[in-house]
């Protein structure tokens, strides 16, 4: 989800999992702005399918009361209705909902966000970032900067400047390379956000892996054949 620039605000939805598949069955329409509120709505679903599971039961029981065996072949003994329901796990997941459909969105968009030496908020705000819910142009200087810019810049690139203001960063640096590949600025390896120190942990964007969270002095001594 790093490369998609999703708008919307993301809210939980409820899961249904196939328990004996374990994949996803459906989702709710239904969204919650707090995941107490989307629990809430799934302890509701439980109780409620647990009377309608004991109202097909005292039924069930009924009708085998009433039941009589003869030679009558078009008789049936009752089925436990029961037996053929399916109970569908339910968990709650979120997810940023547009044209397009249903976007996940994990809790941290990158693993090791929490390697940044900042505080829960500012890594919060990192995240929003990446995963596409927070506008880079909701930084006043990233809005400068594309009104400085002959063409407006990519998304990856709008990320990196908003990251970079958001961690009080020294600018956007580059790792170049002698393995070039196709595309626009192709001779480079990553950025990076300048934090003051080759080995402080920053966000870094590599053209093979996407947004990581590394120190930039540790990616130079892997590749040191390429650089």
């Amino acid at each position: 989800m790093s490369k998609l620039n999703y708008s919307g605000i993301p809210r939980y939805f409820i899961e249904y999992i196939n328990p004996k598949t374990g994949k996803i069955s459906d989702i709710s329409l239904e969204s919650f702005s707090t995941l107490e509120g989307c629990q809430e709505q799934i302890d509701s679903e439980i109780k409620q399918d647990l009377e309608i599971e004991q109202e097909l039961l005292d039924q069930y029981e009924e009708d085998l009361k009433n039941f009589v065996f003869d030679n009558d072949t078009s008789d049936r003994e009752p089925r436990n209705p029961v037996k053929y329901l399916i109970k569908y796990n339910r968990c709650p997941h979120l997810y940023i909902v547009d044209d397009a459909g249903y976007h996940e969105v994990t809790e941290h968009i990158i693993t090791d966000l929490n390697l940044l030496q900042a505080t829960p908020e500012l890594i919060q705000t990192i995240n929003s970032i990446l995963n596409g819910t927070l506008d880079p142009r909701t930084f006043p200087m990233v809005r400068e900067w594309i009104d400085a810019c002959f063409s407006e810049p990519c998304s990856d690139e709008l990320k990196m400047h908003a990251i970079n203001i958001a961690l009080g960063g020294y600018g956007i640096e580059s790792v170049r390379t002698s393995k070039w590949k196709n595309g626009h600025w192709c001779d480079i390896l990553c950025t990076y956000v300048n934090l003051g120190d080759s080995y402080i942990p920053t966000v870094i964007h590599h053209r093979k892996h996407g947004f990581m969270v590394a120190s930039i002095g540790h990616i130079i001594e892997k590749n040191k054949h390429v650089i």
